[in-house]
């Protein structure tokens, strides 16, 4: 619990709100929010939209919990990119997913910060995140049932890829929820969960022990979702949601609606930043963890299961 303690306090502290600075401060670096209408003030004359943050949360989880998978290392139960311990209850699992669905419209929607004046907006928010997480569930459902019908020759409907799925397709659109038009947001679902599965397959065969895929689904949808609204942002849109100077939609939206690709730059830019910031900070304090040899537990403990040693709860019978 040290461990846990520790590093929740470093990326809270200090990693997250540097992220948070940078792409939605009021003189963040990337900023859309600076309030000039000079576009040269403006990183690539647009800024990074990134409305509800698949980079500034998603992304930045993502990446910490990739470098603490790696210095923590595999269970003894996995190997050869197969764990052998059996998956946690799945009716437990769904609730917490459609939990999480449940607050996402909070979390997608409330991010205009206000109502009045911003109805349409949030109204807009609301049924772009239906759409990719329900598509997003879909997919992967589908895309997982057809991998392992290549692997193993049998066609199975997986919950839990169904689950993750949904949180895929959360992720892939909290960037773009406000800029995107609702065909638009049933493709970002659907590549989201492409996006997952092939990341979560990726990361088993390099040996990367990833208990609840929390690196696929955050850390790779969220790098996806920054750079959908620079694709997919209308301009009818973009001006409701920034409008930062005049005539900024023209060169902002996304490069399907007739960007000229300055938002692209910017997102590719802020993902590359925050990959270096959040991966370097993070290899610091997970790699003082564990040479101070506080970030794994023992054999004993890690068999019996942590609920026992940290929580209190009863040994399960072997």
């Amino acid at each position: 619990i040290t461990a846990y303690l520790t590093y929740s306090l470093c990326l809270i502290g200090f990693i997250y709100p540097i992220v948070v600075q940078i792409a939605w401060g009021s003189d963040g670096y990337f900023s859309p929010w600076l309030g000039s209408d000079d576009e040269k003030d403006y990183f690539a004359g647009c800024g990074v939209m990134d409305f509800a943050g698949s980079g500034v949360v998603h992304m930045t989880g993502g990446v910490a919990a990739f470098v603490g998978a790696v210095f923590v290392g595999p269970r003894r139960s996995f190997q050869d990119g197969t764990n052998a311990t059996p998956p946690y209850g799945p009716v437990f699992q769904t609730l917490g997913t459609l939990i999480l669905w449940f607050g996402w419209y909070g979390f997608n929607g409330g991010s205009t910060l206000a109502i009045v004046g911003y109805g349409q907006v949030a109204a807009k928010t609301m049924v772009t995140t239906t759409l990719s997480a329900a598509c997003g569930g879909i997919g992967t459902l589908l895309f997982g049932a057809l991998l392992d019908l290549r692997a193993t020759q049998q066609f199975t409907l997986k919950l839990d890829h169904a689950n993750n799925g949904v949180l895929s397709g959360l992720v892939g659109i909290t960037a773009s929820c406000a800029v995107v038009e609702p065909y638009a947001a049933a493709l970002i679902g659907l590549m989201s969960s492409v996006v997952y599965m092939l990341a979560s397959k990726m990361l088993k065969q390099c040996g990367v022990d990833d208990v609840v895929n929390a690196i696929p689904v955050h850390g790779f949808c969220g790098a996806f979702g920054v750079i959908m609204p620079a694709l997919f942002a209308t301009k009818e849109n973009y001006n409701a949601v920034y409008g930062i100077y005049p005539g900024a939609a023209t060169k902002c939206a996304g490069v399907l609606y007739g960007g000229d690709g300055s938002s692209l730059e910017a997102a590719g830019a802020f993902v590359l930043v925050v990959l270096c910031w959040v991966g370097l900070t993070s290899t610091l304090v997970f790699g003082t963890l564990k040479a101070a040899g506080k970030l794994r537990v023992s054999a004993e403990v890690e068999e019996d299961g942590m609920d026992v040693s940290e929580h209190g709860a009863p040994r399960r019978d072997k």
